[in-house]
């Protein structure tokens, strides 16, 4: 049982849905005299109708023992980069479209509320990835992925050709709309758009996949945790940027450099025994179902 620590829950303020049922689960908490505090996505954000203390998810981190998220994968991925420094394990709750991140339904959480003030879960540990940005060989940032990180062109761009080395050694050219470095988290979301493999999110290592290359032969691969891959740009002339998670966004020019290998970092997500990942790739994701 929940006891003697904070629940942390984090609340998509642009999802009416999510809004709703973080209420109704924040009014259930009081019932059981379960100490809370409640973030939202905006910050400044205020809801009258939460009768827990607000704080922002800056201050919640070292202070809750499980944050419990009301949105969708995009919150989660919101959440895990903040949550990082702390170890905060995350259980989230989809009210969005998709959810493939998140342990249940909107509809499911009066079945699941007795288990997780249990805490009848288990936590699993995701691995990321690290971008480190060289302009000049001179570093200027260094941040962590959940899913992927994507350099890639502005729509009316010139095609851009990117040079790609692995553990220090010329791989090849690359011409094309851009590049995805994904985790094996990151498998089922850009990177399987993009034709990239589905990758289990317990195995450790990385994939790299061109995005619309000019060569047919230009194909996605699988490197290793201990891999290092680099990527730069040979012209000038072309307006490119480097997105992390899809919601950190710089510029990518010819004088720089992204390093990526894998993390010692981990996500920390909560799970439910009878949900595994093939079962998810299943539903989520209609596999092997033929709509007539």
């Amino acid at each position: 049982m929940i006891t003697g620590e904070i629940l942390g829950l984090l609340i998509n303020n642009f999802n009416k849905s999510a809004v709703e049922s973080g209420l109704q689960f924040a009014q259930r908490l009081l019932v059981e005299r379960i100490e809370h505090a409640v973030t939202f996505v905006t910050p400044d954000y205020k809801d009258i109708r939460f009768k827990a203390r607000t704080l922002k998810i800056e201050e919640m981190s070292g202070l809750i023992g499980l944050l419990i998220v009301f949105g969708g994968d995009g919150t989660m991925l919101y959440a895990a980069r903040h949550m990082i420094s702390s170890n905060t394990p995350i259980l989230g709750i989809n009210t969005g479209s998709f959810g493939f991140l998140t342990a249940i339904g909107a509809s499911e959480i009066d079945a699941f509320f007795p288990r997780i003030l249990r805490k009848e879960f288990r936590i699993m540990e995701r691995p990321m990835i690290c971008a480190t940005l060289y302009k000049n060989g001179k570093k200027l940032s260094k941040d962590l992925a959940v899913n992927d990180v994507v350099v890639l062109r502005e729509p009316a761009s010139h095609v851009p050709t990117f040079k790609i080395a692995i553990n220090g050694e010329f791989f090849s050219y690359v011409r094309g709309d851009g590049l995805i470095f994904s985790t094996p988290t990151g498998s089922t979301a850009y990177l399987m758009s993009a034709g990239g493999p589905i990758i289990n999110p317990y195995i450790k290592g990385m994939a790299f996949c061109p995005i619309c290359p000019h060569t047919i032969g230009t194909r996605p691969i699988i490197l290793t945790e201990d891999d290092v891959i680099t990527a730069s740009m040979l012209e000038s002339d072309v307006e490119v940027s480097l997105v992390i998670d899809g919601q950190e966004k710089s510029d990518f020019n010819y004088d720089m450099e992204v390093r990526i290998d894998m993390s010692s970092a981990r996500a920390r997500f909560a799970e439910f025994k009878e949900r595994n990942f093939y079962r998810i790739v299943q539903k989520k994701l209609a596999w092997g179902k033929r709509k007539l």
